[in-house]
């Protein structure tokens, strides 16, 4: 989660300095388990970013780093996933 995007962590386990941060954490872990025999697949549980003014009697304002809310793309985090991706099956093999 980005201070710098306006977004909040109450946990410091998942907390990202930049946009490229947590793009370099999943490539370590997908490529990781692609490595192993018995590896299927994977999935990213959430597209674009929750409201930085929280829901209601929330405290939730999570930054999803795939896009914001208008729909846009974080390039950063997009480009490292693509990259990462495109080798998994050679990984896996």
């Amino acid at each position: 989660m980005q201070p710098d995007r306006g977004m909040k962590s109450r946990n410091p386990a998942i907390a990202a300095t930049s946009q490229v941060d947590p793009g370099l954490k999943y490539a370590a872990f997908i490529e990781a388990v692609a490595a192993t025999p018995f590896f299927v697949g994977s999935a990213w549980f959430a597209h674009y970013d929750q409201a930085v003014t929280n829901k209601s009697g929330s405290t939730e304002s999570f930054n999803m780093v795939l896009g914001n809310q208008q729909d846009q793309p974080y390039h950063d985090m997009t480009t490292i996933m693509r990259e990462t991706n495109r080798k998994l099956e050679e990984i896996h093999l």
